[in-house]
This record gives structure tokens, C-alpha cells and sequence, in this order.
């Protein structure tokens, strides 16, 4: 978890999923700043050709209704929120493990 506040050199978007007509768009929740740090990745053979799964490590201040689901838009990149943690349950950190699929 970062200690200092210029360690949240990125800004990212959060975004929420809603289904309208029975299609699904995603909503603007919030946008912040944020520490990245890629965890680890994993490559699988799929019909499409081979896929790649990238787990990355972000670290934003604490917003309340960070879950999930959700997801993360960083520049051209798409991050699936996997899991959020509250750091100490302090609420002043939000750890979320996010994964990201490219092919």
C-alpha cells in the first residue's frame, strides 16, 4: 500500500455495469488516481487463438462502492475488478486485484 500520495500516479476510471434493453453498457462511477502494479500472467489456448490473462495489483484512496464487477478503464486498457480490500478495514486504502484478458 502506498504511504504517500504521489505514489497514485495514474488515473483511471471506474466504471459500472447496467443492462438497458437488455443490453449491457457500462456507467461512470468515479474517476481517481491510482498505484498499478502488474501481479502475474497466464497464457491458455483458445479457439480466437492464444489468450492471455494479466493480474494486476491497483491501489486507489477509499471510495465507498468499489466492488466487484465493476470494472477499470486505464488508457486503452480493460480491468476487470476480481476482489477489493479495505486495507486495516481503516478506510483509507482500497486494494483491488484486477484481472485483464487480452487476445
Amino acid at each position: 500500500m502506498p504511504t504517500r500520495a504521489s505514489l497514485l500516479r495514474h488515473v483511471i476510471t471506474i466504471q459500472n455495469p447496467a443492462t438497458v434493453a437488455g443490453i449491457q453498457k457500462w456507467t461512470k462511477l468515479a474517476t481517481c488516481y491510482a498505484q498499478i502494479m502488474p501481479e502475474s500472467g497466464s497464457e491458455h489456448a483458445s479457439g480466437l487463438g492464444p489468450t492471455t490473462v494479466e493480474m494486476t495489483q491497483l491501489t486507489i484512496r477509499y471510495q465507498a462502492g468499489i466492488k466487484p464487477k465493476q470494472r477499470i478503464m486505464y488508457g486503452t486498457r480493460t480491468l476487470e475488478i476480481s476482489s477489493v480490500s479495505n486495507e486495516n478495514e481503516n478506510n483509507r486504502w482500497l486494494m483491488l486485484t484486477c484481472r485483464e484478458v487480452v487476445t
